[in-house]
């Protein structure tokens, strides 16, 4: 049960305690203003009766004002509390794609960085070789050489790019995750936002909450029957809301 719903029945059970008690005592002094005696208010002070009358719907507003400020001030705890995870949420899924796609490109640029190089030594030790058995070896040989010399040429130009694909798409695959990361911590905002709305709105709703007046007012705006129990004249505002 949340919070919010513990306030809610509890201040429905002291409102209906306050409302029953407040009933018994406007009869109770009906009942003796209407018995025919020989003395009029011969054993009822009129007085006291018109206080302790106001005496108990002042209590009850009170005690439905402290709780309403108690509800409202929890919803705004939760409203917080929502808030600040759905933040810290967006902080870190921020940081740990940043921190991905760092690393993936620095890593990216590394290896290329070392395949490149290893691929020019390489190919300037085949080349050097090659010169030098050219330079003791017959026509043949030299084309030979040469052949060997441009294949091992365009072997490391294509090492060389299959390193830039391979950073390329370790680049893209960090961009993805940083996106994938802002559209999670955008649902959540939104979802929090939802949540908090809806509990706003719920609080406002709350017949429970209002007295005699407050739900006749609510009818009248409404232009409904502002008749009946409190009981009645709260169903007739939930029916009415269903039916908006």
């Amino acid at each position: 049960m949340s919070l919010t719903t513990q306030y809610l029945d509890a201040t429905r059970k002291i409102q209906d305690s306050w409302f029953a008690a407040f009933d018994a005592a406007t009869t109770q002094a009906t009942r003796h203003l209407d018995r025919p005696t020989v003395k009029p208010f011969a054993s009822v002070d009129p007085h006291k009766a018109v206080t302790d009358y106001f005496d108990v719907a002042e209590k009850a507003l009170r005690v439905q004002r402290e709780t309403a400020l108690k509800v409202l001030a929890a919803n705004r705890e939760v409203t917080g509390r929502w808030s600040d995870q759905a933040q810290q949420v967006q902080d870190l899924w921020t940081a740990q794609a940043k921190a991905t796609a760092d690393v993936v490109r620095e890593q990216s640029e590394t290896f290329l960085a070392t395949t490149r190089q290893h691929m020019q030594q390489y190919g300037e030790a085949v080349e050097s070789q090659a010169r030098d058995f050219a330079n003791t070896a017959s026509d043949q040989a030299r084309k030979v050489a040469d052949t060997a010399a441009q294949n091992v040429r365009q072997s490391a130009d294509a090492s060389a790019k299959v390193a830039d694909t391979a950073a390329q798409n370790a680049r893209q695959s960090a961009d993805a995750s940083a996106k994938v990361a802002d559209t999670a911590a955008s649902t959540a905002a939104d979802a929090t936002t939802t949540t908090v709305d809806a509990a706003a709105e719920a609080t406002k709703r709350n017949y429970n909450l209002m007295n005699s007046a407050q739900l006749k007012s609510e009818l009248t705006s409404r232009q409904l029957a502002a008749t009946g129990t409190l009981d009645e004249m709260r169903t007739r505002l939930r029916e009415n809301d269903d039916k908006a």
